[in-house]
């Protein structure tokens, strides 16, 4: 289906992240996006809007992991939020990006490039592995320690992106030079970000709709003075998501009496 997203940048079109803020802000055409530092500052404010959203996002979304739709398909995971490194032979320890909220699973491809899934372990159940591996054969469990993954044994083989990681992440971040480049959330919640991002502009500037914006980017929280808005409706519209589900269809019996 063909839908019609977003962008950070769009001064033709009015429907740009950046345009909206320029409203919320009440700058103006050309406020922001004529004014290099201050595009610059909106980018940052868009971008922390972003990883508000996620971070959001992932703590009402229970069955359906949420991905930014900006990231690239050109590289062997297809954009998918799946991440990958090369297996290397004797090495235990593989550092992941930052960018990574969640780690739910990992894969390990073995000698003959078949994929198997690791299982977690900890202190408790495997103390030894926080000293990292000194054994050599194929790994069969993984542990968590900072950013990195630590294997339970030195693999004895290579294997081209034969550790993969199914991840939950913040979303992709723009630059100010970016123009059209599509906002990868659900459109709905595209106001959102730009009410968030022009927020600390209103604080700093003493414009007095500010509790008016701040309102409408609201709160999650029941007992918050700001409960509502903005911020529960992404809570709701997470929690409601589901994965689709199979349904069999059954055919009626006939009476061809």
């Amino acid at each position: 289906m063909s839908e019609t997203r977003p962008v950070f940048s769009n001064a033709n079109d009015g429907n740009g992240l950046i345009q909206e803020c320029e409203r919320v802000t009440t700058l103006g055409a050309g406020g922001i996006s004529g004014v290099t530092q201050l595009l610059k500052d909106f980018t940052a404010r868009i971008n922390n809007a972003i990883d508000r959203f996620f971070v959001l996002a992932f703590q009402y979304d229970k069955n359906w992991t949420l991905d930014d739709r900006g990231f690239g398909d050109n590289d062997i995971t297809k954009g998918l939020p799946i991440l990958a490194t090369n297996l290397v032979s004797g090495t235990g320890d593989y550092l992941f990006d930052t960018d990574i909220l969640m780690i739910e699973q990992v894969f390990l491809a073995d000698s003959n490039g078949t994929f198997h899934e690791l299982l977690p372990s900890d202190d408790k159940s495997s103390p030894e592995i926080y000293t990292k591996p000194t054994q050599s054969g194929t790994p069969t469990t993984y542990a968590l320690v900072g950013n990195s993954i630590i294997l339970n044994y030195l693999p004895n083989y290579s294997s081209s992106g034969g550790l993969k990681v199914k991840c939950r992440r913040v979303g992709r971040h723009f630059v100010y030079t970016d123009g059209a480049v599509a906002l990868g959330i659900p459109p709905v919640f595209f106001g959102y970000i730009a009410r968030y991002a022009s927020y600390p502009y209103l604080l700093e500037n003493g414009l007095r709709h500010a509790p008016s914006v701040l309102k409408q980017i609201g709160s999650a929280v029941p007992r918050d003075p700001f409960y509502g808005g903005d911020e529960l409706a992404i809570a709701n519209f997470m929690s409601l998501r589901g994965k689709p589900k199979r349904t069999r269809l059954v055919g009626g019996k006939q009476d061809n009496k």
